[in-house]
């Protein structure tokens, strides 16, 4: 048996998920305002070296924050990728956006970060679709694209070429993507 103990961290907003960074101690959570006419988010890092949290940075986004993923692994460069509600994706080194990419996933609903590579993730989006992205060339996979019925609101990696994705309409689809060759490491 082990004792728990609970610390509160002071948040931006309203938050729907937590991503560590692999192998680290530091947390992302995203934040959205839903008071305001236009959804704003915040990203806010926490480090937890000791167990309790200590703010690193928080960083304002004009737009709302739909998901977060770190990519690559611990042995590599690790960045962190926003999704946002305007289907924009951001790549993050500290508090500075380095890249972004415009998807055709009108809002873009979630991320996921492939395993074993420094440079792909996958988004799910209220198109009805799942993409893979090569954030190191800042953009789409060509023929990644997979089409569902409803508006894809989760993906979880299930191996370095397969995805469970969830959707609006109840299903949980698997996705496949053995038939391309995804880049597996970051070039910078």
């Amino acid at each position: 048996t082990g004792v728990v103990h609970r610390h509160t961290m002071e948040l931006a907003g309203p938050s729907h998920s937590v991503r560590f960074q692999p192998g680290q101690t530091t947390m992302a959570i995203p934040t959205t305002n839903f008071a305001s006419e236009v959804w704003a988010g915040t990203i806010q890092l926490f480090e937890l070296g000791d167990g309790s949290p200590s703010p690193l940075f928080t960083v304002p986004t004009e737009t709302g924050v739909t998901g977060l993923v770190w990519s690559g692994n611990e042995s590599a460069k690790q960045l962190l990728v926003s999704s946002h509600d305007d289907g924009r994706i951001r790549v993050w080194h500290g508090e500075q956006p380095v890249s972004e990419l415009k998807s055709n996933q009108h809002t873009v609903l979630c991320l996921e970060a492939k395993p074993g590579s420094s440079t792909v993730v996958y988004s799910g989006g209220s198109n009805k679709s799942v993409t893979a992205w090569d954030i190191d060339a800042g953009k789409e996979v060509p023929g990644s694209t997979i089409w569902h019925s409803g508006q894809v609101q989760a993906i979880a990696a299930a191996g370095p070429d397969n995805l469970l994705s969830g959707t609006s309409d109840g299903e949980v689809v698997p996705v496949s993507y053995t038939h391309l060759t995804l880049p597996t490491k970051r070039i910078v």
